[in-house]
């Protein structure tokens, strides 16, 4: 069998990693997990992966939300923006289906949503949003996958976290 980690949606379960520069993406970003959550849509958030400490020092999340929908979030410091998929990912994912999702963000504010069987070839979930063209916050926070600082906790298995500088681009974390 493949390996992964299991997050069983409880407090202080989850993976984390020490704030890196190299994690402190301002530009084009490109976040892609690929995860079995035992429940899409199961009325509470459930974040992915996120950087930073309060949602206006979020550097960047990419979570479900309570309907099912990927979104993503990001702070400036002062103000937090989000995007949200107009497709849910149960309407293209059984609970507990290992999938892919990535979330790609331009500097201009374009944001689209994304799932795959394979992880190469991508297909959208739903249309490009557009968000604030805000400068991300850069601060001393760390990421988190499976939970935003003990919140928001997500229950399911993760076999591969990836945050690329640029779409397509340079990575600079690789969970596998």
């Amino acid at each position: 069998g493949e390996n992964y980690v299991y997050v069983p949606g409880v407090s202080g379960n989850y993976l984390s990693v020490s704030d890196e520069a190299a994690l402190d993406i301002t530009g084009d970003i490109d976040i892609r997990v690929r995860v079995a959550i035992d429940d899409y849509a199961s009325g509470a958030r459930q974040v992915l992966l996120e950087k930073g400490t309060t949602n206006t020092e979020l550097n960047y999340s990419v979570e479900l939300g309570s309907t099912g929908a990927l979104v993503f979030r990001f702070g400036d410091g002062s103000s937090l923006f989000t995007a949200s998929s107009s497709v849910n990912v149960p309407a293209v994912v059984s609970d507990g289906e290992v999938t892919w999702v990535r979330v790609t963000k331009t500097a201009t504010g374009d944001v689209d949503f994304y799932t795959s069987a394979d992880g190469v070839t991508f297909a959208a979930l739903g249309v490009t949003q557009t968000i604030s063209t805000n400068t991300p916050f850069v601060g001393s926070g760390g990421l988190h996958i499976g939970a935003r600082l003990g919140s928001d906790l997500a229950s399911g298995k993760y076999y591969r976290a990836q945050v690329l500088n640029g779409i397509d681009g340079t990575p600079v974390l690789d969970v596998d």
